[in-house]
């Protein structure tokens, strides 16, 4: 007797999931929760970036077993590794969503061939964009651009698609090259055909996303640990780097050193230091209590007025902007108050107070040049000035006045991390490894 889809998807699921058959149990908390809808406009698979598994009932039932598990993989480390949103952080055209789906699908397709997961024969890997192994989605992408560009080039101005020729054909467009869904970044047409103005009911949150992500990332991390920390064989390498990325925490204390800021930039201006009456002062006994006693008032320690200023200019990649959400991570911690957050690359981008650190990738807009001045005169003209500016960048920025209003603290992070990008205020240069440098002024 055959199958039934649904008892096909099933099956493949279990593959994917239980330890006793398959080796990515971490990632039973996507597969679970993501919604399963009958698309016949998808070939196969897709995946929406709210949450909705586009399944095409025809299309499944042509792959094994295995190769529908590989296909399902294949969906969630898109939506792990946030896809859609480094598309984004690109500033990638309409035109050009499916070129970087493809760079991506390489990446993923790669990853998952070196982990032993068995994939559809029309899925594409480096060697069929001409491409070496190893590379970042955003690095093939960018040479992706680069062939199309040379291409339109000597054909004249005619249009051609990057990567044509080996491995492509009747599998181009299907799960694992090229049509995975707007969770890759490149949504679609039987997503887009289904999208209205009214909200979608079954649609997943993305504080839902947010949370699988963290508990896959935990998951990913116990799985490796429990393999030597590689996890080589059964977990995709970028998946490990990517948990260990996701769940670090901030870097630099914080907390230590705001306390040295606002002790700096607060409590020591005139008219800064705050009595309060609201309770005893612990000094009080020392006095008496009643008629005629003196009341001394306690000292209330103040909060802070903090920004965050992210340099989201093109020079700072994937890793720079998690290093730098990380370390704004922390700075909410310590603060326990809103933050003002700012996205800069030569021109702001958005500024808004925010408490949750989920809310930042929202903001991350830019790509362009570089230059933070206007990020700091736009602080400056807030009717509540910030007491300290913290600005998380690479250090390839523009060289500007010293910004006496505020307390500047220059976080530099990545692995070009530029140095000192300014002779004022203080410098923590963050490295690779996690150490931090303090650099004066």
């Amino acid at each position: 007797m055959s199958l039934t889809w649904q008892q096909h998807f099933g099956a493949a699921v279990t593959r994917v999931i239980d330890e006793r058959v398959g080796s990515n149990p971490y990632f039973t908390v996507v597969l679970l929760g993501l919604v399963r809808r009958e698309c016949y406009a998808v070939q196969t698979l897709a995946v929406t970036d709210n949450g909705i598994m586009l399944v095409n009932p025809n299309g499944i039932l042509t792959m094994s077993n295995e190769e529908l598990a590989g296909g399902l993989v294949h969906e969630v480390m898109h939506v792990a590794l946030k896809h859609a949103d480094r598309a984004k952080l690109l500033g990638i055209s309409q035109e050009s969503h499916q070129i970087w789906n493809r760079a991506a699908d390489s990446v993923i397709n790669d990853q998952l061939r070196d982990a032993g997961l068995v994939l559809p024969e029309w899925v594409v890997y480096p060697e069929t964009l001409k491409q070496p192994k190893g590379l970042t989605a955003e690095e093939s992408y960018k040479r992706l651009l680069d062939e199309q560009q040379q291409q339109e080039n000597e054909q004249g101005g005619g249009q051609g698609q990057p990567g044509e020729g080996e491995g492509e054909g009747e599998g181009e467009g299907n799960v694992g090259n090229g049509a995975c869904g707007s969770c890759s970044g490149h949504a679609h047409k039987g997503e887009l055909e289904k999208r209205s103005d009214k909200p979608d009911p079954q649609a997943r949150s993305e504080a839902d996303i947010e949370s699988w992500r963290r508990q896959v990332a935990e998951g990913v991390r116990e799985a490796a640990g429990r393999q030597g920390g590689s996890g080589r064989g059964t977990i995709p390498s970028d998946l490990v780097r990517w948990a260990e990325e996701y769940l670090q925490p901030a870097k630099i204390d914080w907390r230590t050193k705001l306390q040295q800021a606002v002790r700096e930039a607060v409590a020591y201006r005139a008219g800064m230091v705050d009595l309060y009456y609201g309770r005893p002062s612990r000094r009080q006994g020392g006095l008496g209590f009643g008629a005629g006693r003196a009341i001394m008032p306690a000292y209330r320690a103040p909060v802070p007025k903090v920004a965050v200023i992210v340099d989201t200019s093109g020079s700072m990649g994937a890793e720079d902007l998690q290093e730098a959400i990380s370390e704004t991570n922390g700075v909410l911690q310590a603060v326990g108050a809103p933050v003002t957050f700012v996205a800069c690359d030569a021109e702001v981008h958005g500024i808004t107070p925010i408490e949750d650190p989920q809310a930042i990738k929202e903001l991350l807009k830019g790509g362009g040049g570089t230059r933070m001045e206007p990020a700091f005169q736009a602080l400056r003209d807030l009717p509540e000035r910030p007491d300290v500016v913290i600005c998380c960048t690479d250090g390839h920025i523009d060289v500007f006045e010293d910004q006496e209003w505020c307390r500047a603290i220059w976080v530099v992070v990545g692995q070009e991390a530029h140095g000192q990008p300014n002779k004022w205020g203080e410098t923590i240069l963050v490295d690779s490894e996690g150490a931090h440098e303090e650099v004066a002024a």
